[in-house]
Order: structure tokens, then C-alpha cells, then sequence
């Protein structure tokens, strides 16, 4: 995507958070309804200070979760032409103080990072290996879908050098890739709190799933309802 791009921008709203607007490309890269999930399923308290978004595209997590807590967030984007329309989204919600976008990649940013800092790590990170899978002819939209600059491993292993201990990373990801990321969460020394299946219709089986997993948690998980996308992408229970 070429910085040319931006005048095809479109001013939305999120769903459920009317008040909040962010920037979309036209007919190219859009807001997903697992970014709104995943915001949605994120549980922020009052002493959470700090978050991170790892690969946060055009910002939905963020966004969102600046109206459910006051703790800074740090939102994290490979791509400058994506990490831009985040950055005018977030100016154009007055939410620069609170939300602080990153134009880097997550490997060298972490690295400057101070461990053990963060209450909260949130990605809904690339669904495919850049192994298997057909590439987009879209550069950017290649790096959303398959891990080429961001592999699983990787995200789990900055987590659990950045979170506090008892911190949450919370995770969107494709339902058939489930065992792989239940072993990364062990490997890394996460306990898995809360698991929520998406399922893409009524009768039909989950697409993906939301996960949080503490570190260095205690036992106890809790399977909660599935979401179920109905015809305009929208969720009901």
C-alpha cells in the first residue's frame, strides 16, 4: 500500500463504540470482526497500567480498548503506510496521550523494551505459515495473513519476557491451529484462564477462537459461550 493510498480513506465507526471512529481503506484493508472480538474479550481492571498490541494494523484493539481503561497502550505496527492510518485515526479520537503507535518491527522494538513491564499483551497475529498457504499479491496484506515478520514463537517469547508476572496475553487465532497454540502457551510458562470459540453461523463449526493465558498463572479455565457471526459479519451470542 502506497502513502498515495490515503486519500481513498473512509471514516467508520466501531460497532458497539459509535462515539470512536477509525480510518479504513476502501476496498482493501478493513478493520476484521476478529479485532473487534478480541478487543471485546479482553478484560481490562483498574490496575492494569500497561498494554501492548503486537501487530496492531489499523488500530481496532486499541481504539477499543481506550474506552474500557485508562492504561497506556502501546501498539506496535511493521508496516509505515498502515502504522500511518492507525496514527490518523488515533489523532482524529484526540487519543494521543493514551495510545502510542510504534513503526517497527516487534523483534528489534522488544528488544529496547524494559521486561517485565507490561499488565497486558493482546495480537491477533498472521493465521498462516509463510510455508503453506497462497500469498496475497498485496505485500501488506501477505504480512496480516502469513507469519513472514512475525512468527507465533516470537510473539510468545516477548510476552513472556515483557509481562509482569500474573499478566495476560490475549490471542485471536484460526480453530485450526488450537493445539499448536495450547502448547505454545505451556511452553512459555502460560496457564490458559478463558477460551471462547467463533463459530461463522449458527450450525456451523468454529472459524477461531479467543484465548488468554497468564503468566506464571494458576490453574483454573473457563470455557466461555461461543460467538456466532451472523449474515453482516456482526456477533450474537
Amino acid at each position: 500500500m502506497k502513502n498515495n493510498k490515503m486519500q481513498d480513506l473512509e471514516l467508520c465507526s466501531i460497532v458497539g463504540y459509535e462515539h470512536i471512529k477509525i480510518y479504513q481503506q476502501k476496498g482493501f484493508f478493513k478493520m476484521t470482526s476478529d479485532s473487534l472480538a478480541l478487543a471485546n474479550f479482553v478484560k481490562v481492571n483498574y490496575k492494569d497500567k500497561n498494554i501492548m498490541d503486537i501487530g496492531t494494523g489499523l488500530a481496532c484493539i486499541p481504539l477499543v480498548l481506550s474506552a474500557k481503561s485508562n492504561a497506556h497502550i502501546t501498539a506496535v505496527e511493521i508496516d509505515k503506510s498502515v502504522a500511518d492510518i492507525a496514527m490518523k485515526s488515533v489523532k482524529f479520537n484526540h487519543l494521543e496521550k493514551q495510545i502510542t503507535i510504534v513503526n517497527e518491527d516487534i523483534n528489534d522494538y522488544a528488544k529496547r523494551s524494559h521486561i517485565n513491564s507490561y499488565d497486558i499483551i493482546v495480537s491477533n497475529p498472521p493465521y498462516f505459515s509463510f510455508e503453506n498457504g497462497y500469498l496475497n499479491s498485496s505485500e501488506v496484506l501477505s504480512k496480516a495473513r502469513h507469519d513472514i515478520t512475525l512468527e507465533l514463537d516470537s510473539i510468545f517469547s516477548i510476552s513472556s519476557k515483557l509481562l509482569k508476572d500474573g499478566g495476560k496475553l490475549v490471542l485471536v487465532f484460526t480453530a485450526t491451529r488450537l493445539i499448536e497454540i495450547i502448547d505454545l502457551y505451556h511452553k512459555y510458562h502460560f496457564t490458559i484462564k478463558r477460551l471462547q470459540f467463533i463459530h461463522g453461523g449458527i450450525g456451523k463449526g468454529a472459524k477461531t477462537f479467543l484465548i488468554e493465558g497468564s503468566k506464571n498463572g494458576k490453574e483454573g479455565m473457563v470455557v466461555s459461550f461461543p460467538l456466532i457471526l451472523n449474515m453482516e459479519g456482526d456477533f450474537f451470542v
